[in-house]
């Protein structure tokens, strides 16, 4: 029985640190995205926190929508994601920050293969 219980605990131990593990390094790649855009753009904290939340929900939207096997729901909710994450950047950055978001976000839409579902 005990032999029971501890191989349980070190089952959920090893589950749970790999989760973790997971987590930590989406968080790695979302922070050295948005390090690069504050260089890019030349962005305050204000606005590096605004952009980051949305890039996070951005990336949270599309991953669920692609999980979703009808193609024009997927489409849908992606544009949907797409323009919610516009209309923050649009709020917080200036005329030529936004022109140089909207080139950035294009080109990683492009890259991942996501800019056909945006159209």
């Amino acid at each position: 029985m005990k032999k029971l219980i501890l191989s349980l605990v070190a089952v959920f131990a090893v589950s749970a640190s790999s989760f973790a593990a997971v987590n930590n390094n989406t968080d790695n790649s979302v922070k050295s995205r948005m390090t690069k855009m504050e260089s890019a753009l030349q962005m305050d904290g204000y606005q590096s926190s605004v952009l980051e939340e949305a890039t996070i929900n951005l990336q949270e939207a599309i991953q669920e929508a692609i999980q979703n096997n009808d193609e024009t729901s997927k489409k849908q909710e992606i544009k949907k994601a797409v323009n919610k994450n516009l209309k923050s950047a649009s709020r917080v950055l200036s005329i030529n920050q936004y022109k140089k978001y909207l080139q950035i976000l294009n080109a990683t839409l492009n890259n991942n293969h996501i800019a056909d579902y945006t159209k």
